[in-house]
């Protein structure tokens, strides 16, 4: 569990009162006006589960580091500082950062084998070295070597993939930063695209969109934007390019509960990215992406305005 969660967990159900205060609401039966449209009724609910507010018409939701961020003028780490103060234990989970080493691995240039295998998901060799894929030899398997330099072009993070069906399914080097895959390309002052995983980066940039980045370690874990609070905050605008599956979903909406100005979109007939590129080609990705940046067309579902399940 990282810092921010054990911090909201700990501060828990007093968020419920604290937000209703802090924005001046009245509960009545259970339900608040919601502040993020003209609600003539009440129609936002607390989901004592998910520590938040969320409206049922709208779809909108609050919970304390949206509240704190919004309301209070506060950033992502100056909010959970303040969350794991109210809760009582500030000091204990700060002390508790962890200490990252650099990197320091042996990589070789790609086998065929591995080439081959990423071109059956349609990414051509040319992406891959693009993106600096490498080989390397983990756990006594060969795997492709995600090499994560940040913007200064200095090697942050490594983390693996299995070359193959049936292959080692990864991981990463131990004691290093995780960061977001593909910093030392990026154009701040274009829309970023973030993808759930390295493949799908390398297609939405095969297809024509250069300004991507992927998660370093799957839907799960966010450290990364604790990591990269700084730079991130360079960034004018996100597109998150989620999985169509709950995880996926559950990563784009704790994603635009921490940044600003995100705009999510899912396929609502393939799974991610890469499927997009495998079975509708190029063109129709790189329009979906182009299309985030502004309207959300028919095609796309904004997870973001869908009802929880």
């Amino acid at each position: 569990m990282n810092r921010a969660q054990e911090a909201k967990e700990a501060f828990g159900q007093r968020a419920k009162s604290y937000i209703l205060q802090g924005l001046g609401l009245e509960e009545k039966s259970g339900k608040v006006k919601c502040p993020y449209h003209e609600d003539k009724k009440p129609s936002m609910t607390w989901y004592q589960e998910g520590l938040m507010w969320r409206c049922h018409a709208c779809k909108e939701q609050v919970d304390i580091y949206r509240y704190l961020m919004e309301h209070e003028s506060m950033t992502f780490p100056e909010a959970v500082d303040k969350v794991a103060d109210m809760a009582g234990y500030g000091e204990t989970i700060r002390s508790a950062k962890r200490e990252y080493v650099l990197p320091k691995i042996q990589t070789t240039e790609l086998s065929q084998k591995a080439i081959d295998y990423m071109a059956k998901r349609r990414i051509t060799k040319d992406t891959l070295d693009a993106w600096r894929v490498e080989s390397h030899v983990w756990k006594g398997q060969e795997v492709y070597a995600f090499q994560y330099f940040d913007e200064s072009e200095r090697l942050i993070y490594v983390s693996y993939r299995g070359v193959g069906k049936g292959a080692i399914k990864g991981g990463c080097e131990p004691d290093t930063k995780p960061i977001l895959w593909g910093m030392w390309h990026v154009d701040k002052n274009q829309p970023l695209v973030i993808t759930e995983g390295q493949p799908d980066a390398m297609c939405v940039y095969q297809a024509g969109y250069k300004n991507v980045v992927s998660v370093p370690n799957g839907s799960n874990n966010l450290k990364w934007i604790d990591n990269c609070w700084e730079w991130l905050q360079g960034v004018k605008q996100f597109i998150v390019f989620g999985d169509n599956d709950s995880p996926g979903r559950e990563m784009a909406e704790n994603i635009k509960r921490r940044l600003k100005n995100v705009t999510i979109l899912i396929s609502d007939k393939r799974k991610d990215a890469n499927e997009v590129l495998y079975f509708d080609g190029p063109e129709v990705l790189k329009r979906m992406v182009d299309d985030a940046a502004n309207a959300m067309p028919a095609g796309l579902l904004d997870v973001s305005q869908m009802p929880y399940r």
